[in-house]
């Protein structure tokens, strides 16, 4: 089971591709935040400085109505071709907010493949 906002720069194809051919049973669970799933009920809006958690690098930006669109396009876009490369490689994949309860996610994913009663 790989939890992952799967946003690696250099993707995730190549390992989801070595453990599905190892025999392994992969499952991807996309995990994104809320205010990245939903910008502007989260107050994303207007002049902001963004931080990328994992580089530290800033990026400032005034939020309007067609950038969030576009934004959105891309990250629909990019989600999708998520699935379909778990769907072409044979891994399960799912997509949550960041606010699911995780635990209760594995736990329903444990019964419906038979391996928790």
């Amino acid at each position: 089971m790989l939890i992952s906002d799967c946003l690696d720069p250099d993707g995730m194809k190549k390992g989801l591709q070595y453990l599905v051919g190892s025999g392994w049973d992969v499952f991807v669970i996309q995990v994104l935040s809320p205010e990245e799933l939903h910008p502007l009920e989260h107050g994303m809006e207007g002049d902001l400085k963004l931080v990328n958690a994992e580089s530290n690098e800033v990026c400032e930006v005034t939020v309007t109505t067609p950038l969030i669109e576009q934004y959105q396009s891309n990250l629909s876009s990019f989600c999708d071709d998520v699935r379909m490369q778990c769907t072409r490689i044979g891994a399960g994949n799912v997509r949550v907010s960041s606010d699911i309860d995780i635990e209760l996610l594995l736990v329903e994913y444990l019964r419906n493949r038979g391996l928790l009663r």
